[in-house]
């Protein structure tokens, strides 16, 4: 589930327009708490301050998180089987937050080189590594970055 940095119900439930920049802060709160990042003492200030503006909506955000993540966990265990292919978005890039959060609990349960250990674990969704530093993907990386400057430099444009 989403957790912008602003408010707006564009997407998000009709709470989100008044008071969603308040949620993701909480957010970060408490991601931050968890990392250490931040003394308990600021945690708790910040929590009371952002919890009078949220209100009774976070009740029914974390709710749909928690049911949104249950939902991923059942999808996950379907990979390989019921389902060939399955593609996670992460469009939510702050590194604190109920979303990273979320994508840390998800993470623990997806990897690209399954080893003895994590091969028949339960819950483990094993996915072929995708080559992205193969030789061959390394050389057409310089390739397209060379192409990229001639074409600015020739030309003036900029592309991607």
């Amino acid at each position: 589930m989403r957790c912008p940095s602003y408010s707006s119900s564009d997407e998000e439930p009709e709470y989100y327009e008044r008071c969603g920049r308040e949620i993701f802060l909480r957010g970060q709160a408490v991601h931050k708490l968890a990392e250490k990042v931040i003394l308990e003492q600021e945690y708790v200030s910040t929590v009371t301050e952002l919890d009078e503006k949220i209100g009774d909506d976070l009740v029914d955000y974390l709710t749909r998180r928690e049911a949104n993540l249950s939902a991923l966990y059942k999808t996950l265990s379907m990979v390989g089987k019921e389902i060939e292919k399955f593609v996670i978005p992460q469009d939510d890039s702050s590194p604190y937050g109920y979303t990273a959060i979320d994508q840390q609990k998800v993470k623990r349960y997806i990897t690209d080189f399954p080893n003895d250990r994590t091969a028949g674990m339960e819950g483990v969704v094993a996915i072929p590594h995708l080559g992205a530093s193969t030789e061959e993907s390394e050389d057409n990386c310089a390739k397209m970055a060379v192409r990229q400057v001639m074409n600015y430099l020739e030309n003036g444009n900029i592309v991607n």
